[in-house]
């Protein structure tokens, strides 16, 4: 960096001020994604795995999903997996609705069913249009009631909240620690994930707030893709 400005100013060229302002928050970003490396893992071996790399090995992926949206109702999609360690991604198209309606979307994942009842329980990382933040919580259905426990919350400068608007959503689960990137920037919140069993579905959904709903809107989902990253 110091050797690029000493070159600018060789060639006798200013650098702009919303240049140097991207430039701030870029290194910042950085430094605190080095630092969420380095809390959860060891600098020789980071992904505390005998002398083996995390490499990620495709598991599944869909092109197009339609999430319908319906007051009452959780809408979800499955991909074809259950892992411990992983990643996700998927880019969610905001559905054409006016400012007075909210919309939620994300993603679920470890979740299981408890018993023949029915009784589940799920992580869910969601983005929301209202408050323009991401919530990581333990969501349960238990004797048909909703139950949930959030975890963190983290307001978002770079969640894109008008119809038609597209967002790009990856979410990395490694161990206890989940890591969240919306739109090519990460996202420093707290995300242990350490409450449920490893393992379990992985999707995404939508109507995540479904007291709120959404009826007869729908979300597209492209380009929905799930990494294993187990050795």
């Amino acid at each position: 960096m110091e050797q690029l400005q000493l070159q600018a100013a060789q060639l006798g060229i200013n650098t702009p001020p919303e240049v140097r302002n991207e430039i701030h928050d870029l290194e910042q970003e950085i430094g605190r994604l080095s630092a969420a490396v380095q809390a959860v893992s060891p600098p020789v071996n980071p992904m505390n795995l005998t002398n083996a790399a995390l490499v990620p090995s495709l598991i599944d992926t869909i092109e197009h999903i339609t999430l319908r949206g319906k007051k009452g109702v959780v809408a979800s999609r499955k991909l074809g997996g259950m892992v411990r360690n992983f990643i996700i991604e998927a880019e969610f198209t905001n559905p054409d609705t006016d400012e007075s309606v909210n919309w939620t979307y994300g993603f679920f994942f470890r979740k299981r069913t408890l018993n023949d009842q029915g009784d589940s329980e799920n992580y869910e990382l969601f983005v929301e249009r209202k408050s323009c933040q991401c919530t990581l919580r333990v969501s349960r259905w238990i004797n048909r009631r909703s139950q949930y426990d959030v975890i963190g919350t983290r307001r978002l400068s770079t969640l894109r909240s008008n119809p038609g608007e597209r967002n790009l959503l990856c979410l990395i689960v490694i161990d206890e620690t989940a890591f969240l990137i919306v739109n090519g920037r990460y996202i420093d919140f707290p995300a242990r994930v350490a409450k449920l069993p490893e393992g379990g579905a992985i999707g995404v959904c939508e109507g995540v707030r479904w007291e709120e709903g959404m009826d007869g809107k729908t979300i597209t989902v492209n380009q929905t893709s799930l990494w294993s990253l187990d050795s």
